[in-house]
């Protein structure tokens, strides 16, 4: 269980679902969906073991994070490296097997995580700007594996992952700011306060109405997609101003963000699959 726990599942699940969406938009049949988005989360979590590993420092400092695996030392350090580069390469390699550009992509998302933004985070506040980079690649990742090109729809579907990803990574690091301070990261909210980390997530948030409304334009997707995802946008919106207001706290924010981008991919699955 030990050397499931370092892999970060939830995230590393995450990374498959978006996959997966990513390459039904493609029209990539189930089953190599399923494949493709399977070796991308061994990468992924590849990458979430290379993070424990050079992290483990400031892990054990973080109340959050103490009982970690690696930060805890239930888990040799030099095993979890091996292992975490093992993981890499395995998924790397898979995706190789369907296209040469979703092979590229995905070792970007695994040197700009892993490496990039794992070391980047202890130095400046907008480092979450090159880590919303890996977490942004994988529905591009499974469209590249299917199409084997990066074209106009692919950079949609980062750009709407990427722009999500900011608020996301604010509403975490106002609730355990007191974590970050401890270890000395300079989050936006350590650096400069709640008030302004509030505002930048609010205007990512209203950022991603015009990119969903650019994937229904180009991403042959039909009008009651077109509709159901007006409705979530400003039902977003809506929460987005109540928790400006301070009415709404950052946890729930924080479940709903997930809730937000989970629903905009299960409305792109139902609309290829049913509609």
């Amino acid at each position: 269980m030990k050397f499931i726990e370092i892999t970060k599942p939830g995230i590393t699940l995450w990374v498959g679902i978006t996959t997966f969406g990513g390459s039904i938009i493609a029209h990539g049949d189930v089953f190599k969906s399923i494949i493709i988005s399977l070796f991308v989360m061994l990468s992924a979590g590849g990458s979430a073991v290379l993070n424990n590993y050079f992290d483990r420092d400031i892990d054990k400092i973080m109340e959050r994070t103490k009982n970690r695996a690696l930060a805890s030392n239930k888990i040799n350090p030099k095993f979890a490296l091996i292992y975490g580069i093992l993981l890499c390469v395995i998924g790397l390699l898979g995706l190789l097997k369907f296209s040469f550009i979703a092979f590229l992509l995905d070792l970007i998302a695994i040197i700009s995580y892993s490496f990039v933004y794992t070391f980047l985070k202890r130095k400046t506040a907008f480092s979450l700007i090159i880590g919303s980079i890996p977490g942004a690649l994988p529905p591009s990742i499974g469209y590249t594996a299917i199409k084997n090109e990066f074209d106009i729809l692919a950079f949609s579907l980062f750009a709407l992952m990427f722009v999500w990803q900011p608020a996301h990574f604010i509403y975490l690091s106002i609730f355990i700011k007191n974590d970050y301070e401890k270890v000395k990261i300079p989050v936006i909210s350590v650096i400069y306060g709640n008030k302004y980390a509030k505002l930048l997530s609010f205007v990512y948030s209203i950022s991603l109405f015009p990119i969903t409304l650019l994937l229904y334009i180009i991403g042959d997707l039909s009008k009651m997609f077109l509709l159901f995802a007006t409705s979530l946008n400003l039902f977003w919106l809506f929460f987005n101003f109540l928790y400006y207001k301070q009415i709404v706290r950052e946890r729930m924010m924080f479940i709903l963000s997930n809730l937000y981008v989970l629903f905009i991919f299960l409305l792109i699955a139902f609309d290829k699959f049913i509609l």
